[in-house]
């Protein structure tokens, strides 16, 4: 029951309701072509840096997005929102890595927005595309060979 209201609903009359909502809520967003309407219109990547959510001046220089963002709280690729809010997300996982004992490279992982804390190096956001396409970076585990005509020097 809606309390709100002072009729008694029914689930089917909430799920009629709420799914209208939707509805109208994809048209005022999306527009009326449905065919172009996709959850990463509305449901966004934000990599927010602390700072900048309180010293505003730096959120275009600190903060990275927003980038269209898949999956939710119930999918291998967890994108958690607050409801009643907005669609943004708010947690995702902070590394994702993949071991394959069966490989000679077993070693696939990513870290976003990237390697780096520091906004000016080239690690602060470099792993985001990849974390958008569903890519990983590779980390050799065999030994290093080096091209010839290299000299290594052991102590």
């Amino acid at each position: 029951d809606d309390v709100t209201t002072p009729e008694v609903e029914t689930k089917w009359d909430v799920l009629a309701k709420t799914l209208a909502d939707a509805y109208v809520l994809c048209q005022d967003t999306m527009g009326s072509n449905e065919q172009k309407w996709q959850w990463g219109k509305l449901h966004a990547y934000w990599f927010k840096h602390e700072i900048a959510k309180e010293v505003g001046i730096l959120k275009g220089f600190l903060s990275r997005g927003p980038y269209p963002a898949g999956g939710d709280v119930h999918t291998v690729n967890v994108a958690m929102f607050t409801w009643g809010k907005d669609f943004d997300v708010w947690m995702i996982p902070a590394m994702r890595m993949i071991v394959d004992f069966n490989s000679n490279n077993p070693l696939h992982f990513i870290i976003v927005p990237g390697q780096s804390g520091n906004p000016v190096s080239k690690h602060y956001d470099d792993m985001v595309d990849m974390y958008l396409h569903g890519t990983y970076q590779v980390i050799p585990m065999q030994g290093i060979t080096h091209p010839a005509g290299v000299e290594t020097l052991v102590p």
